[in-house]
């Protein structure tokens, strides 16, 4: 990457003026024995700063994929991929939302904290300009920070999947998909048999790239304090714990993104009718440049519009908006931070109540024994005249909505007599022991909230129930758990059990493959043949259901499907590996540079894996356990923290941290950490300041 001399000195200058305010010499960054970086400053501004510089140390080029397309600019890099994203961040609207409400909506001290974050990744480039990926990129601002936030907030409450019908040429789907993981669990003293409260953190993301996770440890003067993980450019970490108490998120699939019909005026174009007016539509159009191959750029523009509803766009069967609650507010990173600073639980909840973090369920435990649960979200206030499940009509204000429902009125759960709570995506309505669990016709707003179990939340219950008293090794048995319940339940097929009953004398040449699979105990341990054989028939429908655009709740495959997914299973595996008995580790690994490792777990298993066909038959992990937190609270104690991630705490291949966690995490072991400054100076692997 070249940069031109006059422009690097005129933004060494701009980066000087604002390191004014900031002395790196007063930061410092410790790395232990894993390379995790610890931060530690006077100011939250100078520990932000520090943490800016810490990921760009690990993970400059996320960081940098993070802020792409809200600049326009990831077609550039990564061509027709990336200008989905670049669409879709002028789709929201994000340069105006964010440019108006920036110092309307951000405290000034938060303000400080995200321009101080922004200037660690300019210093960074600035010292090592050959790891930008574009010219003209610098200086990073807050704003553009913020705008990642909305952007990524958007993505996480499900507006890809109607905008990618809308494009499709598709009416929107109205059942989504089950989020493809994620489990967090709490005890209270109730239920313990040490009387401590536990805490486990385990959020299942892509192990990569911008929507995976980076473990870090905060620290400041001013009272923050927190160990835990965030996504590649995140400004504090999302989830994890501080000395008093800790969360974490598991992505909930509510009924956020609202789809309305224009009625459309066919003697005017662009002329759409509301309560007895015609109203014209405002036209947009997004310019920009695809890298095709070799460094050749096309330019390229797609057109879209904007009606009262929102964004608005043309497909053959008509114009339809998206209405949704992610671009109607940018504090989610102010939220997070008060989160993380948060020293009980009456500060906590204090923080919640913004509701600008869209989405996600939250689990928490605290010091006190305070165990919570809530179905989070921003749910618009809607009409209750008018069904919102399908397509909205969109010729009158009276389905407009402009307000949200108040954070008392979700689903919540706050110490249980049953001293559990927890969430594995599925409904808020089991995320707790029935007596204590929230009440669906309670709600005063009505609801949108998923109303299934899955497998995680019946294998979780499975174990749970001959338990009186929880130990420590109990929640890591649960959370490690790599079995099937036996009804091998799944919410978008919910009728796998019938594969194990196809008759051998109906299928012949299917006899072998359902012997195996009858004899299977239904673990999916690296050393497993029947979880490969059967993880291969889940791989073979879900192929042909996501092309049949049968992707959706409540599939009752038929005998046919399932023979033909078996004899498809049963042929690759014989024609890759010369046998249909083969161990789970041979078929499915888990790679990074020159290790490779044998792995356990598949779709839908506490221990989650969601693995990618590679090469020969193989498959590589791509979706599962990302961060992976035990955290126990002593009210006089000191907390005691284990922590795991799937590669390392560096993704340059150059680091001696690239890989170093891999064999721990296939393994299920955990490291052990800490959030006293003193204990993490003992163990000190490097210490250093930022420039």
């Amino acid at each position: 990457m070249k940069h031109s001399f006059a422009a690097l000195s005129l933004f060494l200058l701009w980066g000087n003026l604002l390191l004014a305010q900031i002395d790196p010499t007063t930061i410092t960054i410790i790395r232990d024995t894993f390379g995790v970086a610890h931060i530690h400053a006077p100011t939250d501004a100078g520990a932000a700063y520090g943490f800016a510089w810490a990921q760009a140390e690990d993970d400059f080029m996320t960081v940098q994929l993070t802020l792409l397309p809200v600049r326009g600019r990831m077609a550039e890099y990564n061509g027709k991929q990336g200008a989905i994203l670049d669409v879709a961040a002028a789709m929201i609207g994000i340069d105006t939302l964010v440019d108006q409400r920036y110092e309307q909506d951000l405290s000034p001290a938060f303000r400080q904290v995200v321009e101080a974050f922004a200037a660690g990744l300019n210093a960074y480039a600035a010292n090592y300009p050959e790891e930008l990926l574009l010219d003209g990129l610098l200086p990073f601002t807050g704003q553009d920070v913020i705008k990642g936030y909305v952007l990524e907030t958007a993505f996480l409450t499900g507006l890809q999947g109607p905008l990618e019908d809308l494009f499709a040429n598709r009416l929107p789907t109205l059942d989504l998909p089950m989020p493809a993981g994620s489990n967090a669990f709490a005890f209270s003293p109730k239920k313990t048999a040490d009387g401590h409260t536990y805490f486990c953190s385990n959020s299942h993301q892509p192990l990569q790239g911008m929507f995976s996770w980076y473990e870090a440890h905060v620290t400041s003067d001013e009272g923050w304090n927190f160990l835990g993980a965030t996504f590649p450019g995140g400004v504090t970490p999302f989830v994890g714990t501080n000395e008093n108490l800790g969360w974490s998120h598991t992505v909930n699939h509510p009924d956020f993104v609202d789809t309305y019909q224009l009625q459309m005026n066919p003697e005017e174009k662009l002329s759409y009718y509301v309560d007895g007016e015609w109203l014209k539509l405002q036209e947009h159009t997004v310019k920009l440049k695809v890298k095709l191959f070799a460094g050749v750029k096309i330019p390229v523009k797609q057109t879209f519009y904007r009606s009262i509803y929102g964004l608005t766009i043309e497909n053959k069967q008509g114009f339809f908006a998206l209405r949704f609650p992610a671009n109607h507010d940018i504090r989610a990173a102010e939220q997070w931070y008060k989160m993380n600073k948060a020293s009980d639980f009456e500060e906590f909840r204090e923080a919640l109540t913004m509701t600008a973090i869209p989405g996600t369920n939250i689990v928490y435990a605290d010091r006190e024994g305070n165990i919570f649960y809530v179905g989070n979200a921003k749910f618009p206030r809607r009409n209750p005249a008018y069904d919102y499940s399908g397509l909205v009509p969109g010729n009158t204000k009276a389905t407009l909505w402009e307000e949200f429902v108040p954070f008392d009125s979700l689903a919540m759960a706050l110490n249980p007599d049953c001293g559990y709570v927890f969430n594995s995506n599925h409904s808020p309505f089991f995320s707790t022991a029935a007596a204590d669990a929230p009440d669906v016709n309670a709600l005063p707003y009505g609801h949108g909230y998923l109303t299934l179990h899955n497998n995680r939340s019946l294998r979780f219950y499975e174990q749970l129930e001959p338990l009186d008293k929880v130990t420590w090794e109990d929640m890591l048995r649960i959370k490690y758990d790599l079995r099937y319940s036996d009804s091998l339940y799944d919410p978008i097929v919910t009728n796998w059990s019938d594969l194990l009953k196809l008759s051998p004398v109906r299928y012949p040449a299917l006899a072998n493959g359902l012997a195996l699979l009858n004899a299977w105990d239904k673990q999916t341990t690296p050393e497993s043949v029947g979880a490969s054989l059967f993880l291969m028939c889940w791989h073979f429908m879900y192929e042909d259901y996501h092309e049949r655009g049968l992707w959706k709740y409540g599939q009752v495959a038929s005998e046919a499907e399932l023979a033909t997914a078996l004899s498809k299973a049963m042929a690759q595996l014989e024609k890759y590996f010369g046998s249909i008995e083969v161990p789970l580790g041979e078929m499915q690994r888990h790679r990074r540079g020159e290790v490779d490792l044998p792995v356990g777990g598949g779709p839908e298993i506490l221990a989650a894996m969601y693995s990618a066909e590679s090469k020969k038959g193989r498959f590589e992990s791509m979706v599962g356990d990302g961060f992976i937190q035990f955290v126990s609270y002593d009210q006089s104690g000191p907390v005691l923290i284990e922590t795991m991630m799937p590669y390392g705490a560096s993704s340059k291949a150059e680091s001696p941290h690239f890989t170093n966690q891999m064999q721990m995490y296939v393994g299920q072991q955990r490291k052990v950490m800490s959030l006293d400054w003193e204990e993490v100076v003992k163990s000190q692997e490097q210490s250093y300041h930022p420039k």
